[in-house]
């Protein structure tokens, strides 16, 4: 299993909070999908001014939510 700082790129890791285009680049998610999860309540965010700010460890909750990958959802090649 991948360590949580897997998850965030090597320039990103130290920080403490995010903007949601960093979060997007850190994670590897969409910023829609970003907006979609803070909408639904499984992402929580902070405003400071107009700037919505995700803290690092909300961010590294909501991954580890995600739900595991596992062989039996790969879909089988199709043959040609």
């Amino acid at each position: 299993m991948q360590s949580d700082t897997a998850h965030l790129q090597s320039s990103d890791a130290h920080k403490v909070a995010f903007t949601i285009k960093e979060a997007a680049r850190a994670s590897g998610l969409s910023r829609s999908l970003l907006y979609v999860a803070i909408g639904r309540g499984s992402l929580r965010a902070r405003k400071c001014g107009a700037r919505t700010l995700i803290l690092d460890s909300e961010l590294r909750r909501f991954l580890r939510s995600l739900p595991r990958f596992t062989k039996a959802e790969v879909a089988p090649e199709a043959t040609a």
